[in-house]
């Protein structure tokens, strides 16, 4: 199934955009530029954890 998502900024950019604890310095800085979320494409998702840790790893679509 395809879908649409506006994912174009870098994951950096949505980490701080979303008022994480502190600067995520491992996470990528270079802007996305995908709009096109296609079968076996990897997007990044960001997620609270048990404990309230917050995670961005990339993931695929299915």
């Amino acid at each position: 199934m395809c879908g649409r998502i506006a994912q174009s900024d870098s994951p950096y950019y949505y980490a701080m955009l979303a008022h994480w604890g502190g600067p995520p310095i491992d996470l990528p800085t270079k802007r996305i530029g995908n709009y096109n979320a296609v079968p076996g494409a990897k997007h990044w998702t960001f997620r609270e954890r048990k404990g309230g840790q917050l995670t961005a790893e990339p993931d695929r679509w299915h």
